[in-house]
């Protein structure tokens, strides 16, 4: 949400950090070693490797 102005200093922005930094900050850190550009995909990977995570949580119920 780095697009909003001032969004940085609200409670929303940090209640919602607080939950997705510890599943984007080991996929920013996986991608920093290729180039992605200016676009920070670790969303997009944090979202495909939850998914992925409970289809194979799922398979084994």
């Amino acid at each position: 949400m780095s697009w909003f102005p001032g969004v940085q200093d609200s409670r929303l922005y940090a209640l919602l950090d607080d939950f997705t930094e510890p599943v984007e900050a080991p996929m920013r850190k996986l991608l920093s070693r290729f180039n992605t550009g200016p676009i920070d995909m670790s969303p997009m990977l944090a979202i495909i490797f939850l998914w992925l995570l409970s289809r194979l949580i799922y398979a084994f119920l």
